[in-house]
């Protein structure tokens, strides 16, 4: 189980606000930062049925998109791109 932060960033989709969204994943604690990111895009994209599908529903949180942020514990952030995942400096 790994933590990490879901953030959108205010500018996206019109909204005003940064909204951050503190979520547990469920993968390997050896899992590398592509297959962590790829799991929470899968996860907030409500894709299964999940628990998190119906939280994220009750919240309206939106799906995750484009130009979206993961940021790891250990302080690494990776912006959502048009195909995959790009480390912020």
């Amino acid at each position: 189980m790994v933590n990490a932060t879901v953030v959108y960033p205010a500018g996206s989709f019109g909204s005003d606000i940064t909204e951050r969204w503190k979520i547990k994943v469920d993968v390997p604690a050896d899992a590398d930062a592509d297959s962590i990111c790829e799991e929470i895009f899968r996860m907030m994209n409500r894709v299964d049925g999940s628990e998190i599908e119906h939280y994220l529903e009750e919240f309206q949180c939106r799906s995750m998109s484009m130009g979206d942020i993961v940021e790891l514990t250990d302080g690494r952030h990776f912006i959502c791109d048009a195909v995959g995942w790009r480390e912020l400096a």
